[in-house]
């Protein structure tokens, strides 16, 4: 039995086991001890049954995830590719054959990837197919860990991380890159401004539909986004759907986007280079024109939060806006383009 009294008459109910080497605990306050007894069985039978549950369940083996990614990679890459991604991983993860997928670790994965006798080249190449496999898997739910993250490339003097810095541009760039592209091209200026006027991420901006806009309360809601592995919409990052209102431009923009369209309809233009993944690149083209900062395509939506943090939008009202789960991560764009901070040193003269 696990249960500590209290003094006045209070008794604490705390039941731990080892579930698939993890350790799951339960706990509750009880006013009496009959009440602690009571909860202390159903607690032990709850952790029981979810051992014998976890026990039950057939483990993904390696090989089987291997055979499972090969069915849909052999669909979406070239003939020469495939065979390259396929030969190498089958030769690379041949001790893996019989592991379950989610008991190896990151350590094992360096350990192949970081091999002396490669080049800083054939390591990127090798982690990147391995993080396919796991990346494959938790999009199918099977796995909720990718141990590929950890991983890091010994002897790589690029900037390794430099992708994951954010990037956001100033409302005076944004102004200015949104005035251009409309004279130059109106389906791309469609998809910029809409992605930065709702802080989307770009697989939300895919599967935007005319029925997500609500004319009468002036919202927009969020509530799907494009799964390229799954060929489908999903839900949302965070799982939940989210609403955002419009400014009078977008209302403006917006209503003329969903003429002659139908409720199920998709809002956005579907440019061809955008559907491929290339916004980015197209981005950068109008950033260099322009003679301002190349950012990626993420930092229209990194923008948004910036600028509505730094016009006194309360972080709370931002967070439930771009649907982050945790408000540490929208903390992280405060003052991310510094345009709230010129001029500050001066008074140092």
């Amino acid at each position: 039995m696990s249960i500590k009294p209290l003094g006045n008459g209070k008794f604490l109910v705390r039941v731990t086991k080892n579930v698939n080497n993890e350790r799951r605990e339960r706990k509750r306050l009880c006013s009496s001890k009959q009440e602690a007894n009571f909860w202390n069985k159903e607690f032990e039978k709850e952790l029981k049954r979810l051992k014998e549950e976890q026990e039950s369940v057939r483990p993904q083996l390696w090989e089987t995830c291997l055979e499972e990614y090969f069915s849909y990679a052999k669909e979406v890459l070239g003939f020469k590719t495939f065979y390259n991604r396929e030969v190498c991983l089958k030769w690379l993860t041949s001790s893996w054959k019989k592991r379950a997928i989610g008991d190896i670790t990151y350590k094992e994965v360096d350990t192949i990837v970081n091999n002396p006798s490669f080049s800083v080249s054939y390591k990127k190449d090798v982690l990147k197919f391995i993080r396919c496999v796991f990346e494959y898997q938790m999009g199918l739910r099977k796995i909720n860990f990718n141990p590929c993250k950890l991983v890091r490339i010994q002897n790589d003097k690029s900037q390794y991380d430099q992708a994951k810095v954010l990037q956001a541009m100033t409302a005076k760039e944004i102004s200015c890159l949104l005035k251009y592209v409309r004279e130059a091209d109106e389906n791309w200026h469609s998809i910029f401004f809409v992605t930065y006027y709702l802080g989307l991420r770009y697989s939300e901006a895919l599967e935007l539909r005319v029925k997500d806009i609500n004319f009468e309360r002036n919202l927009v809601t969020i509530s799907r986004s494009w799964c390229r592995k799954k060929r489908g919409p999903v839900p949302p990052k965070n799982g939940t759907s989210r609403k955002i209102p419009m400014s009078p431009r977008l209302r403006e923009l917006l209503s003329e986007l969903i003429q002659d369209k139908v409720q199920d309809d998709l809002i956005l233009p579907r440019v061809r280079m955008w559907l491929h993944g290339y916004g980015a690149k197209i981005l950068k083209g109008y950033q260099n024109v322009l003679g301002i900062k190349e950012t990626n395509y993420h930092s229209l939506r990194a923008s948004f939060i910036t600028h509505l943090l730094n016009k006194g939008i309360p972080i709370v009202k931002v967070q439930a806006m771009v649907g982050h789960s945790d408000l540490k991560t929208t903390q992280r764009y405060i003052r991310l383009d510094a345009s709230d901070l010129d001029g500050a040193t001066t008074v140092l003269d």
